[in-house]
């Protein structure tokens, strides 16, 4: 072993400090996903050859999940992703980006719909969730259809 390499080996022994592999994973704690799945590569930076496997159901869109740090730890272990947590608090948190469709829009489809079947002018329409919106994928279309 050459001396400065020596020397060096021996000053990180002493710190208590040793040296993190060049390959080392790091965990991302706030994704966004489109897809209806979470990968491997979404929730650890450099998650090596398996980064696109499939490791969880995204949640639903313009919603989000929470995974915790025993979770983590365990997919990183199964599919050998070289990641240590930095504290029992890690977790990431998943968002999955959704387009709106707003209750304006939703009762614009339905009126229309309603009076195409006989209601009357000046009858009203009353939803009993009246913080309806609606969150779809991005590659849905943006539209309401009323089928009955």
């Amino acid at each position: 072993m050459k001396p400065f390499a020596v020397v060096l080996a021996l000053l990180a022994g002493l710190a208590g400090v040793s040296p993190a592999p060049a390959e080392a994973a790091r965990l991302r704690t706030h994704i966004v996903v489109e897809d209806d799945v979470i990968r491997l590569g979404d929730l650890f930076a450099d998650a090596g050859p398996r980064a696109n496997v499939a490791v969880a159901q995204a949640p639903a869109p313009g919603r989000r999940s929470t995974f915790e740090l025993g979770w983590l730890a365990e997919i990183a272990r199964a599919y050998q992703v070289a990641w240590r947590p930095q504290s029992r608090f890690d977790r990431a948190v998943v968002e999955r980006a959704g387009k709106m469709i707003g209750q304006s829009e939703i009762m614009k489809s339905l009126s229309a719909s309603l009076a195409a079947n006989g209601m009357r002018r000046g009858d009203q329409i009353d939803l009993s969730n009246r913080n309806l919106d609606i969150a779809v994928p991005l590659s849905a279309p943006a539209s309401v259809e009323v089928i009955n």
